[in-house]
């Protein structure tokens, strides 16, 4: 996106704003479907999430926020409807049918692994791995510094290593 489509969009014009939202769709949809584990609740995250962005686009920055940005409101969305509704599932049927670049490793012990980790190394997890977000643009997204990011993510990526093994599976075999 160039900086006068990014005007556009902070501006609420609608073709700028829905190409935009057709860009990261995306991103939203496989954030969602980690965190609910259902496609019908995914798609109704990013119906919600595109209406949160279009009533706050004007509040990102730069450009380079907005994947950060979309994924926050992703991931504030769907922890906010897991707790009001319970509705986090274990069903593991959600794997069927990804593209090998939402699920990097292909492996459902590395899935269920993050899924053991708390809430918030799962989030920093996701961003990092699953979003390619920078420990930076992380850091943006959640409002916490560099460092605590960084911790954060070492300490998932021990409590990951130890799951494995645990599992009886070399975290060597998988990629992060």
């Amino acid at each position: 996106m160039d900086q006068q489509t990014f005007k556009k969009v902070k501006k609420r014009e609608e073709s700028a704003f829905l190409s935009m939202m057709q860009e990261h769709k995306g991103t939203v949809y496989y954030t969602a479907l980690t965190y609910f584990k259902n496609e019908d609740l995914a798609r109704e995250a990013v119906q919600e999430v595109t209406f949160r962005a279009y009533k706050n686009v004007h509040k990102v920055r730069k450009i380079s926020a907005i994947k950060a940005w979309l994924t926050r409101i992703t991931i504030n969305y769907c922890l906010n409807e897991i707790k009001k509704n319970k509705r986090f599932s274990q069903d593991e049927q959600v794997l069927e049918g990804l593209s090998e670049s939402f699920d990097p490793s292909g492996s459902l012990v590395l899935s269920q692994a993050v899924q053991s980790l708390s809430k918030k190394y799962q989030t920093i997890v996701i961003m990092k791995y699953q979003q390619d977000l920078t420990v930076t643009e992380i850091s943006e997204s959640l409002g916490m510094p560099v460092g605590t990011v960084k911790t954060y993510l070492n300490r998932a990526l021990k409590e990951l290593r130890a799951y494995m093994k645990r599992g009886g599976v070399n975290a060597h075999d998988y990629k992060a």
